[in-house]
This record gives structure tokens, sequence and C-alpha cells, in this order.
């Protein structure tokens, strides 16, 4: 599709006609409203690419994508309530989406719920424990929450800090 390769190379207004195109040759076009709205988003339209995000979920509730993609919309905004809300219903449909357990991680700890934040974290390394980044949002929220030990540890031996950081997984 035109609009991908246009994305990729960030050619944001090319991008854009070749989504909306789509959209208007078939405007049930789940994947192309959710490409909009990534299209928007880097555009800093977020507003507008959360309506193509809501319209994709309009047409297929379940939509994977749709759900996450709305949640970097509503960052940005500020809305961390619903982006949790977003996650969790992601997570409800497709519980083994580690994309999802982190993204829920951040909006949690976004709101300072660190205890969440851990959970999500652990949670998403379930399903993909090579994932840096997830490895150093959870070690990051563990330091938060005064286990300044994990930082150390998180660095040689993942699996020893994941000791640490569970037990405040179950302690709420």
């Amino acid at each position: 599709m035109m609009g991908t390769a246009s994305l990729a190379l960030r050619r944001y207004d090319l991008a854009r006609k070749s989504y909306e195109t789509a959209i208007a040759l078939d405007p049930d076009y789940v994947l192309a409203l959710v490409n909009l709205g990534v299209t928007l988003s880097l555009m800093g339209h977020f507003i507008k690419a959360i309506t193509h995000y809501q319209a994709g979920l309009k047409i297929d509730p379940n939509d994977i994508n749709s759900m996450i993609f709305i949640w970097n919309a509503l960052q940005f905004k500020g809305e961390y309530d619903a982006a949790i809300e977003s996650y969790s219903k992601a997570i409800a449909l497709a519980p083994t989406c580690a994309g999802a357990h982190n993204n829920l991680g951040n909006a949690s700890e976004n709101q300072r719920n660190l205890q969440a934040a851990v959970k999500s974290y652990t949670q998403a390394l379930v399903y993909q424990p090579e994932n840096k980044a997830t490895q150093n949002n959870l070690i990051r929220a563990c330091q938060q929450l005064g286990v300044t030990d994990s930082a150390k540890v998180g660095k040689t031996d993942l699996k020893a800090s994941f000791k640490i950081c569970l037990r405040y997984r179950y302690s709420e």
C-alpha cells in the first residue's frame, strides 16, 4: 500500500491522502482507519487520530490495533484513565499481548500507580521476556517503589530483579 510506504518514509501528507482514499473506497476498512490514525498522531493531530481509532472500533470492537494505538493519542492528551480502559479491553481480548501489558504499565506509571505498573510490566515479560524496554520499565518502576537494589540486580540478573519486584505484584 502506498500509504504504508509513505508513512515509512515520513511523508505524512502522502500517507494521509493514501489512507483517506482507501477509506473513501471502503469506509469499513479498519486497517486504513488505524493507519490514518497513526499518521495523524505522528502529525500531532491526536484528537483526529482518536476519531479514526474509534471508527475502527465501531466497525470491529475487537480490533486490537485500534485499542493499542488509541493509547498513544490518549497519552499525549493526558487521558490516562481512558488509556487504561483501552488497554484493559485489549488484554481481555488478547491476554498474551505483551505490548498491551507494557503500555498498560506505562499508563499506570503515569498515574503514579506503581504497583499496578509493576504487575503489568511483569506480565508483559512473561509473554516477551527479551523485551529490553519492558525490562527497563520494570526496573524503573521498582526503583520508584523504593526497591533500589532491583536496579543493580536488574542489570546483571533479570530473574533476581523479578523476584524482588514480584512481592509488589501481590501486595495490594
